[in-house]
């Protein structure tokens, strides 16, 4: 082992309407298809007065791109009002169960948190529980303004890579005046690069490592530690904070959108499936439903969006760029971290030879031991080891990837720093490279993102290898 180095929806179209107002009992739910879970919470009578129930619809609603909407979509001031009810109920008592603050801080909780037990990132568990958790808030905002249509929108940063104009304007209540990112500010390309993220063949890669014992390795899959972080600390402010990121209305349409690549990818290829284990599927997670009573669901309750009653408009992603031509350079004045990039050597020819042929899981691994105590994005490169130099070779440099860091509770105390892995698919481009039979060294160059300064922050990295997908783990 190396020694540690520091581095640097409603549906379409649709009007705001009243609903004839009646109980829901646990047998209609279940005619309407509704989880027997949610028939039983919707039975219980409300302890506070003045609340009603949630009139039933036998509908799904849709979820829609809120960057494509008209500023007087019907379903936008829907959300705002909705949003505003939540609000008002936590300036009135701040831990209201059924209050916009409550919820957030459910997040907290779950996310921000050193505990192996509850932690839901970096394994797989983070594409089901923010699935849960969106869908609950759903719920929420629904019986705010007795609303049983409206849905949930998702920002698809692939077609429009700014903040939508929607999450802007005084008084508006899906703003959030602690973000750095501004209407002008654009994602850079390389933060959701989908092609190589939407391919990966398994879910370990995709989503996540199995939740299995804090002393066995496990890690982020592709989409957590590439575009949701990286797009979490682009925006800054609450977002780039998993302990205050869902108290910005936005982290909602950004998980929307991060709930949506996960349909997209179980339907790119029929050889993409969830998890069959029952460590997977009867996992339990637990939340409050629309009046702030406690509610249990397992993952494999959330599985289907239909069965949850949601569906998106599409789940078609703007191509990225693919192949070296567009990728970012190095920029050789930025404080790095260049270490050596480990390699079964007996494997070298077959990954090279995987590499040129279109193979594409063969994969760049690096073992992390400690979080940032703030969030930090790299872009990874690749180059012929130079024992001369500290920075990458900016002619020779082949790019990896970018991924962002983000930091969970006190670094020095957390449980969850030992044998973190965070991987990227190495692209056929670098199949010479890895041919050449010579020593390689991984560059790990910092971003720099809007509102703050660029700084050289401690991240330990115990190793870098290349190895094949199958391998890892």
């Amino acid at each position: 082992m190396k020694k540690k180095k520091p581095i640097l929806g409603e549906a379409p179209k649709a009007s705001r309407r009243s609903f004839i107002k009646h109980t829901f009992t646990g047998s209609t739910a279940l005619a309407l298809g509704y989880p027997t879970w949610q028939a039983c919470s919707s039975e219980r009578k409300d302890d506070r007065p003045g609340k009603k129930p949630l009139p039933a619809s036998n509908g799904v609603v849709t979820r829609r791109d809120i960057s494509q909407l008209e500023p007087n979509d019907p379903s936008l001031q829907a959300l705002k009002d909705a949003v505003g009810v939540l609000r008002k109920r936590s300036d009135a008592m701040a831990l209201a169960p059924d209050g916009w603050f409550a919820y957030a801080t459910l997040h907290n909780m779950f996310c921000f948190t050193n505990s192996f037990k509850i932690q839901v990132h970096f394994t797989w568990l983070f594409f089901p529980w923010h699935r849960a958790y969106l869908y609950f808030l759903e719920k929420k905002l629904q019986a705010a303004i007795q609303e049983p249509s409206l849905a949930l929108h998702y920002w698809d940063w692939t077609k429009y890579p700014r903040i939508p104009a929607a999450y802007w304007g005084k008084d508006n209540p899906l703003n959030d005046p602690t973000r750095l990112a501004s209407e002008k500010d654009q994602v850079p390309d390389d933060y959701m690069n989908m092609v190589s993220h939407l391919r990966t063949p398994h879910f370990k890669g995709f989503g996540g490592f199995p939740k299995i014992s804090p002393d066995r390795p496990y890690g982020e899959g592709a989409i957590e530690q590439s575009v949701h972080n990286s797009i979490h600390n682009w925006i800054g402010g609450n977002m780039d904070n998993f302990a205050t990121a869902s108290m910005d209305p936005i982290f909602y349409a950004h998980h929307g959108n991060i709930d949506r690549v996960w349909d997209s990818w179980l339907e790119a290829d029929p050889s993409h499936q969830n998890p069959s284990d029952e460590e997977f599927l009867d996992y339990s997670f637990e939340f409050t439903d629309e009046w702030g009573h406690p509610v249990t669901i397992k993952v494999k309750d959330v599985l289907d969006t239909q069965k949850l009653g949601y569906q998106f408009e599409s789940l078609d992603f703007t191509k990225t760029y693919e192949g070296a031509g567009g990728h970012p350079r190095p920029s050789n004045t930025l404080p790095c971290l260049v270490q050596e990039v480990e390699m079964n050597e007996n494997e070298r020819s077959a990954m090279a030879t995987a590499l040129k042929n279109g193979f594409r899981r063969v994969i760049i691994v690096m073992d992390r031991f400690k979080l940032p105590y703030i969030p930090i994005c790299i872009r990874v490169f690749i180059a012929l080891k130079n024992e001369q130099q500290s920075t990458p070779d900016t002619e020779g440099a082949e790019y990896v990837t970018t991924a962002t860091i983000l930091p969970v509770g006190m670094p020095d105390s957390s449980l969850i720093d030992k044998n973190i892995i965070m991987q990227a698919e190495v692209g056929p481009h670098l199949a010479a490279l890895v041919a050449c039979g010579l020593p390689l060294q991984a560059t790990l160059e910092p971003v720099k993102v809007p509102g703050r300064e660029l700084t050289a922050i401690p991240v330990e990295i115990s190793n870098i290898r290349i190895q094949f997908d199958d391998e890892v783990g």
